[in-house]
């Protein structure tokens, strides 16, 4: 008995929590996504208004602590960096896929 309370006692500490937790704990779907070493300027409610909307980051180059500066535009303008940057790595990777087939 003393056995089964011992390994039944972790299990149920890991279930708690889940349990305690409210369903909509969860980020949204259509939350903004923000990349390691950015910071966005913004409230939740700023994020939701129209797309002329000047959004402020701080960004850092890759490999340093120095050399962070902060980078101003339109949310129109950071979205279509985004998606410029996602169809070149979707690009790049469909090439790297074509060169690796025999």
């Amino acid at each position: 008995m003393f056995k089964t309370v011992l390994l039944a006692a972790p299990a149920l500490l890991l279930a708690v929590p889940a349990l305690a937790s409210p369903p909509d704990a969860s980020p949204a779907a259509d939350a903004p996504v923000v990349p390691p070493g950015q910071k966005i300027y913004a409230s939740p409610a700023a994020l939701d208004s129209d797309l002329s909307k000047v959004v402020c980051r701080t960004e850092q180059p890759t490999g340093s602590r120095l050399g962070a500066k902060r980078v101003c535009k339109t949310r129109s303008e950071w979205a279509a960096e985004s998606a410029n940057a996602r169809d070149e790595i979707r690009r790049v990777d469909e090439a790297r896929a074509a060169s690796a087939r025999p």
